[in-house]
Parts: C-alpha cells; sequence; structure tokens
C-alpha cells in the first residue's frame, strides 16, 4: 500500500461478522491438517481500517468472526470486496462479491506453505495464478504472476523477489512488470530501513500495489514483523526516498504514520511531500 499511497498522493498533491465457510472444493485438497507448527490463520491484531488522504477511505478494511478470522476484507472503499473461506484453519478462498465481478482467489499448498493462487472467472476460467516460492525458513522470497493468452497457455506478468534482514524484517522488495499486451516492462526496488520494535499491521499491502488487481492475503506470511522508517524507491518511474514517523497506541500498535517524501525524478526531483496514513482497530 505504501507504493500505491505515495504515488497516488504526489499525482493529487501535484494535480492540485460472519463464520467462514469450511468445505474444500473437490479439485483441491486444500491445507494440510493443522500443523502445530505452524498457527492458524487467525489475525494477530484485529485491523479494522486504512485510510490515507486523496484515496478511497476506507482504503482497506477488515472484519472478522468471534474466533479472530478475516471474514471480509475490501479496498478502495469496497471497489474490491471479498469473503473469505477457510480449510482446517487456514485460508482457502477469497471469494469477490463486487457485482459484476465473481472472480474466486483458491489456494494451493505445499509442506504447509501457500504455493499456489488460482484466480478463476464466474465461468470458472482460470485466467490468472501466481506461484510462491520460500528461503529454507519459510520466509517468502519470490512471488510469480502468470497471466493466461491468446493460446491458452500462460506468460510472465509480474514478478516479485524479497530479500530480508536478520531479524527477519523485509530488507529489498524488487518488482519487475514484464511486457505483455499493453503493459510494458517497468523494473524498480524499494529498501527498507531502519524499523522500529512494535507490531507491524499493513506489510501485507506491500504485494498489493496495483489498484487494477486483486487483493489477496497471506495471514500465515509475515515480510515484516516491524514498522520501517525509510523507504527509498529506484529503478523505472517515480523515484522516491520516504522518512516515517509513527503514533502509537497503548498496545504499540500504530495510529498514525507521517512521512516526508523527497521526490528524486522528472520535474519534481527534489521537492518534498507531507504523506500520513491512519489506522484503526476494533480493540
Amino acid at each position: 500500500m505504501r507504493h500505491l499511497l505515495i504515488a497516488f498522493f504526489v499525482f493529487a498533491a501535484i494535480s492540485c461478522h460472519k463464520d467462514p465457510a469450511q468445505p474444500a472444493p473437490t479439485h483441491n485438497p486444500g491445507p494440510p491438517a493443522p500443523n502445530p507448527d505452524h498457527p492458524a490463520d487467525i489475525a494477530a491484531v484485529r485491523l479494522k481500517d486504512i485510510n490515507e488522504p486523496h484515496l478511497p477511505s476506507p482504503f482497506y478494511h477488515f472484519e472478522y468472526n468471534d474466533s479472530g478470522y478475516i471474514t471480509n476484507s475490501s479496498f478502495s472503499s469496497g471497489l474490491g470486496n471479498y469473503d473469505l473461506v477457510y480449510s482446517n484453519k487456514r485460508l482457502l478462498q477469497m471469494k469477490m462479491n463486487t457485482l459484476p465481478n465473481k472472480d474466486i482467489l483458491e489456494y494451493s499448498y505445499l509442506n504447509d506453505d501457500v504455493v499456489t493462487i488460482n484466480i478463476t472467472n464466474k465461468n470458472g476460467v482460470n485466467y490468472r495464478r501466481a506461484h510462491l516460492s520460500y528461503t529454507a525458513s519459510h520466509q517468502l522470497k519470490q512471488l510469480d504472476w502468470e497471466l493466461k493468452i491468446a493460446d491458452g497457455s500462460f506468460a510472465p506478468e509480474q514478478t516479485l523477489k524479497l530479500s530480508y534482514n536478520s531479524d527477519g524484517n523485509l530488507r529489498e522488495l524488487i518488482t519487475n512488470y514484464h511486457a505483455l499486451g499493453s503493459q510494458t516492462e517497468d523494473l524498480f526496488t524499494d529498501e527498507f530501513e531502519d524499523y522500529d520494535d512494535k507490531v507491524n499491521v499493513d506489510a501485507f499491502s506491500l504485494l498489493h500495489s496495483d489498484q487494477n488487481h486483486h487483493l489477496y492475503l497471506l495471514p500465515g506470511i509475515k515480510i515484516q514483523l516491524n514498522n520501517p522508517r525509510r523507504n527509498t524507491r529506484t529503478g523505472d518511474g517515480v523515484n522516491y526516498d520516504v522518512r516515517y514517523t509513527y503514533t502509537y497506541d497503548s498496545k504499540g500498535r500504530p495510529t498514525l504514520r507521517s512521512g516526508d517524501l523527497l521526490w528524486q525524478s522528472g520535474d519534481d526531483n527534489g521537492k518534498h511531500f507531507q504523506v500520513s496514513t491512519t489506522f484503526s482497530y476494533y480493540d
């Protein structure tokens, strides 16, 4: 979300509780039986909303059942709205419930890790998919999105590569949009530094950097345990350097992230912009 919000903000500045269903589809055995070494996909923090000036509100919204599972999630004030389905205490499906889109994101597992996300439309056609790979310590290291093309095969659409600090926090995220159809090649790197010691609640948004694509959640995967005080973007397109400060509640959760963004490319190279994000919770 930080990529998305920052880019959207700068453009604007320059321009002026349901229980999840359990049955798994017969073609997908779903997650393995509960593993005592891998916790259930229960939210550690019951995040409610994330908001940013100049963006639809709430930008991200979450609802939970009494057991702490996310049952509904949405982004861009409901532009994308999903019901979540679980099996064996792990996320199995995210079902789009915004008409006319009835896409389903279906998760496949191997050795207790999500290895594939298949997106099918209302006609049952699998038109987009992701392959996930991990380090030996089960940290997400690469995510490859593919799109079905005219001949029925799948072609590379987007690749994300992740590397980490020794404390488990994301150090670098490399995003590569591949040339496909009207999409041009685009490669950029986000570097994260100077982490605090408080809980992170929005790392999921780093993997959802494009509003034109589905939100996908990976509750069992932690790419940021804490909150970075610096994010530097280099490569194709916009370049910037953001320095963040945080305000926390009594439980150590961020309630406000304020940032000074230094634009480092194009006609606005050297200009500063103020960015901010607010967070709310159910308890």
